[in-house]
């Protein structure tokens, strides 16, 4: 399988549909156990608002095809969907695809995108760029594929550069709370940026060099900050990655995917560990 996007051909529901391990799913051999790789994750309400705040902000025309204001108001003129019609309408609608949301959200969402456009450094990623690209590669004998949310190249008539972007929310997106989130998901984010640019890099095999970047939207606000990925990072990333895929293949092989098998001890955390030395003072 060469490298290569469907971003025109390929409608998001046919990607998710394509039978081929993606990072999303991968992941599970690093930070959770084998049988969560088979295991299918329901969205959350959080889940659902950050899909839309990607959608407003890398595919707006799409935003405005299948999502819209509620309009409905109860007894006291307040818009919401307590009343049986505004429910009725809002069912119908999901049905065909499109979501209502009362005005509060919807300006939420659609307001995240002019907020990114105006930050300097994230225009300058997201403009002329191709979004959610569809990318289906190889890596170490194992078939997978990819959807990065920007990706570009850069001719400067001296070096080809390749823009690998993703954009995540998060609470709180200030320099602590992007690098709290990035040790959080300390496995993820370097393996899920390190998939991305593996895949671009071989859809675009004569460039110079790689630049990756992390747009931070936050929840709340839609304030914007945009990191630089260091290469050690995506280095880190190709590592986990070569084990998720180690572990990934033996699995096939042996058509068997185990859960939870850790034979370690339970653990007391240092917090508690302060409380019961408080309390084996009061036997002195």
């Amino acid at each position: 399988m060469t490298a290569h996007a469907e971003r025109a051909a390929m409608s998001e529901e046919e990607y998710r549909a394509y039978p081929v391990p993606s990072f999303s799913s991968l992941k599970n051999f690093i930070t959770a156990t084998p049988a969560h790789f088979l295991h299918k994750i329901k969205s959350t309400p959080a889940m659902q608002k950050g899909t839309a705040k990607h959608m407003a902000i890398l595919e707006p025309e799409e935003f405005a095809k299948m999502y819209e204001v509620n309009t409905f108001t109860n007894k006291s003129g307040k818009v919401c969907f307590s009343t049986s019609e505004a429910k009725a309408y809002r069912d119908a609608r999901a049905l065909e695809g499109v979501t209502v949301l009362n005005p509060s959200d919807y300006e939420e969402i659609a307001s995240s995108a002019s907020i990114v456009y105006n930050h300097p450094h994230a225009a300058k990623l997201l403009s002329g760029s191709q979004k959610e690209v569809k990318m289906f590669f190889n890596v170490d004998g194992v078939n997978i594929k990819g959807m990065t949310d920007s990706l570009k190249v850069v001719d400067d008539g001296f070096a080809k550069t390749l823009y690998v972007c993703d954009v995540k929310c998060l609470p709180d997106a200030s320099d602590y709370g992007c690098n709290k989130r990035f040790n959080d998901w300390f496995y993820q984010m370097p393996m899920q940026l390190a998939t991305y640019v593996e895949g671009a890099k071989k859809m675009y095999p004569n460039i110079t060099r790689v630049s990756c970047w992390v747009i931070f939207i936050e929840s709340k606000t839609s304030f914007v900050n945009v990191k630089p990925v260091p290469p050690e990072m995506l280095e880190k990333g190709m590592i986990a990655l070569k084990v998720a895929l180690k572990r990934y293949k033996e699995c096939m092989k042996l058509d068997h995917f185990p859960a939870y098998i850790s034979s370690k001890e339970l653990e007391i955390n240092e917090w508690n560990n302060e409380r019961y030395n408080e309390l084996r003072l009061e036997l002195i």
